[in-house]
């Protein structure tokens, strides 16, 4: 996955199974990403799935559980 979330076509895969995907699904790859969160936003790529957490977290799309996930 962590290929993926640095690939030019990868990462929008990941972004699509994170906006689609069940909660518990979700929360387990949000604690597989987490960890490479500041890694990934040196990538150009990577830069998108940050970006896609944070939206994902700003507009409240997901419950509450998605914010302190990503926030910890």
């Amino acid at each position: 996955m962590q290929a993926m979330m640095k690939d030019p076509f990868g990462n929008y895969v990941v972004q699509k199974v994170l906006e689609t995907c069940d909660d518990q699904n979700r929360e387990l790859i949000l604690s597989r990403i987490k960890v490479h969160l500041n890694a990934l936003k040196s990538y150009t790529y990577g830069k998108h799935i940050v970006s896609r957490i944070e939206k994902l977290v700003m507009t409240g799309e997901r419950h509450s559980g998605l914010a302190s996930s990503y926030s910890s």
